[in-house]
């Protein structure tokens, strides 16, 4: 698959499922595009940020997925 975004090919797993198929947005696309809506950070900035932290949570300190509203996907 091409994402329509950034146009380069991509495994079907580089795609959200979306009903019977996948979204024509990789999943890295779809991220930085949130990550821009929600919270005004580019994909420049977002990744400074990681490397500036060596890729621990700014808030917490924990190695996981960088987030940027500090719920590492956990319920609580």
């Amino acid at each position: 698959m091409i994402c329509r975004v950034c146009h380069k090919p991509k495994s079907q797993t580089e795609f959200t499922k979306s009903g019977e198929g996948r979204r024509s947005i990789c999943k890295d696309c779809d991220n930085a595009a949130r990550r821009q809506r929600d919270f005004g950070i580019s994909g420049e900035e977002f990744e400074l940020l990681r490397r500036a932290n060596d890729g621990l949570c700014w808030c917490c300190g924990k190695r996981s997925a960088v987030v940027l509203d500090h719920e590492h996907g956990e319920q609580d």
